[in-house]
C-alpha cells in the first residue's frame, strides 16, 4: 500500500486509504505527499512526485504546458462566481459519468497567492479559477465509489473517471492581483463560445466582491457611490489587454445596468430566490432576461413608472423589502406552474417588459393596501375590514398577478384605482 496523507474533502469527509486504493487502479501511484512539513506553510504537507522523486514547486511564471500535480494540491472552496447553478453541475457529472474525466484535453485553470511563488506544493496550493464543475463531479464520483466494495462490478464503469484522477493537470497564468484573475477569468467565460456567458448573478456577485474588497483597502474609494464604483470596474474590465479589442469578450451595456441593479436595487432574499430559479433553468431558458433586469420599476425604493403620480399613490406604489419579494416569488411560481403544465417553449411563459413593470407595481399597491385594510386602527369595523382585506385578497390572488396579458394588468389597476377611492386616504 503506498502511503497518502489523508486530506480534508469538499464533501465533509476524509480521503481514507480505501479512497487512494480505488485513484490507485494502475500498478503505481503518479505522486505521494511526504509527511514532511513545508517550512514556509505551517502544517502543509509537501507534495512529491514519485517518478522525478522531487519535490514539487509553485510556479513562479505564467505555465506553456500543463503541470501535473496530485489531487490534494487542489483546494475545493467556493468558485469565483459563486457556486454554480444545479443545473448546470448535474449536466457536468452526467457526462463525467458517461464519457469520462479529460482533463488532458482541457487543464484546471489554476491561482494561488503570487508571495508563495517557487515554494513546495501543499495539499490545497492551488484554487481553481476555470473548471470547478469538472473536478467537483469527479470527487463526488470519488466519494461515491468509497462506499462500494472494490469487487463490486458496479465500479467498472467509474474506472475512467478514478483513473484520472491519480494526476491532475493544471495550467497557471500569472497575474499580479487577485481582481487581475478575476478579470481573467469573466475573459475565459465570455470569450468560450461553448460555454454559456456569466449571467447577471454570477457578474453582479464578482464585480461586487472586487468593490468591496478595494474598498476595505481605501477610504476615498469606499466613500464613493456604489453605482459608479461598479460601472468603474466595468469600465476597467473592457480596457483589459485583450479585451479592449473584441467586443464578444466585453461585458455588455444591457449586463452592465442588469449586474449594478441586482446589486444595489434587490435584497439578499430576492437574490436568494434568483439563484435558485437559476439552479433549475439556465439562463438562456428563465423567466428573465437582460432587459428585465436592467429595468428600474422592480427596484428597491422606486414607484416604478408612476414618478409623476400624487403623493398617495407614490407611497401606495414605493417599492419595499416585502413587495420585491413577493413580486418575485410569484412570479417564479407562476413560472415553474407553466412550464409544468404546458408544452410550449419556456420563453414564451415570460412577460414582456411592461407586463413585468406593471406586476411589480401592482405586488406594491396589494401589500400597501392589504396593510392598510389589516392595520389601519382608524376602521370603526373589524369584521368589515376583514371581509374587505379577504376581497382584495382573493381578487389580487385570482387576477392581478396571473399575468395573463397586459390588458388584464390594466384592468386589474383600474379596479385598484376604484376600490381605493372607496376607503378613507391613509
Amino acid at each position: 500500500m503506498h502511503q497518502y496523507v489523508q486530506s480534508s474533502s469538499p464533501l465533509g469527509t476524509h480521503v481514507s486509504e480505501k479512497a487512494c486504493c480505488l485513484v490507485a487502479m494502475s500498478k503505481t501511484m503518479a505522486f505521494e505527499s511526504n509527511a514532511c512539513c513545508d517550512p514556509h506553510v505551517t502544517g502543509g504537507r509537501v507534495c512529491v512526485s514519485l517518478s522525478l522523486r522531487q519535490v514539487l514547486t509553485l510556479p513562479s511564471a505564467s505555465l506553456k504546458s500543463p503541470m501535473s500535480v496530485p489531487f490534494d494540491a487542489i483546494k475545493m472552496q467556493q468558485p469565483l462566481a459563486n457556486w454554480p447553478p444545479h443545473i448546470d453541475w448535474m449536466q457536468t457529472l452526467g457526462g463525467v459519468m458517461t464519457i469520462g474525466l479529460d482533463l488532458q484535453r482541457e487543464p484546471l485553470d489554476v491561482v494561488f497567492p503570487s508571495g508563495l511563488c517557487g515554494r513546495p506544493v501543499v495539499v490545497g496550493s492551488f484554487a481553481i479559477k476555470k473548471g470547478f464543475k469538472r473536478i467537483s463531479s469527479a470527487l463526488y464520483v470519488l466519494m461515491y465509489a468509497m462506499q462500494m466494495d472494490p469487487e463490486d462490478d458496479a465500479l467498472q464503469p467509474m474506472a475512467k473517471v478514478l483513473a484520472n484522477l491519480r494526476s491532475i493537470p493544471v495550467m497557471y497564468t500569472h497575474k499580479d492581483s487577485a481582481e487581475a484573475h478575476t478579470f481573467d477569468y469573466i475573459a475565459l467565460s465570455n470569450r468560450q463560445s461553448m460555454r454559456q456567458r456569466l449571467n447577471p448573478l454570477q457578474l453582479a456577485f464578482l464585480m461586487e466582491t472586487m468593490v468591496i474588497e478595494r474598498s476595505e483597502k481605501s477610504v476615498e474609494y469606499k466613500g464613493k457611490p456604489m453605482k459608479e464604483k461598479l460601472f468603474a470596474m466595468v469600465d476597467e474590465y473592457n480596457k483589459q489587454p485583450g479585451v479592449r479589442d473584441m467586443k464578444g469578450w466585453q461585458i455588455q451595456p444591457d449586463e452592465r445596468w442588469a449586474l449594478c441593479n441586482l446589486s444595489i436595487g434587490c435584497t439578499a432574499d430576492v437574490k436568494n430566490l434568483l439563484r435558485v430559479h437559476l439552479n433549475k433553468y439556465k439562463w438562456a431558458d428563465c423567466a428573465l432576461t437582460r432587459d428585465h433586469l436592467r429595468s428600474t420599476a422592480w427596484l428597491l425604493s422606486s414607484v416604478g413608472l408612476h414618478s409623476g403620480a400624487p403623493s398617495l399613490w407614490k407611497e401606495l406604489l414605493l417599492i419595499k423589502a416585502e413587495s420585491q419579494e413577493l413580486f418575485v416569488r410569484r412570479y417564479f411560481v407562476s413560472f415553474d406552474k407553466k412550464n409544468t403544465t404546458s408544452k410550449k417553449s419556456r420563453v414564451s411563459f415570460r412577460l414582456s417588459v411592461d407586463e413585468f413593470n406593471m406586476q411589480a407595481s401592482l405586488a406594491a399597491l396589494y401589500l400597501a393596501l392589504e396593510t392598510k385594510f389589516f392595520l389601519d386602527s382608524a376602521m370603526p369595523d373589524d369584521t368589515k375590514s376583514t371581509v374587505r382585506a379577504e376581497k382584495l385578497r382573493m381578487f389580487m390572488e385570482g387576477c392581478a398577478l396571473c399575468g395573463d396579458s397586459a390588458s388584464c394588468v390594466a384592468d386589474c389597476a383600474w379596479s385598484l384605482s376604484m376600490r381605493l377611492e372607496s376607503v378613507d386616504a391613509p
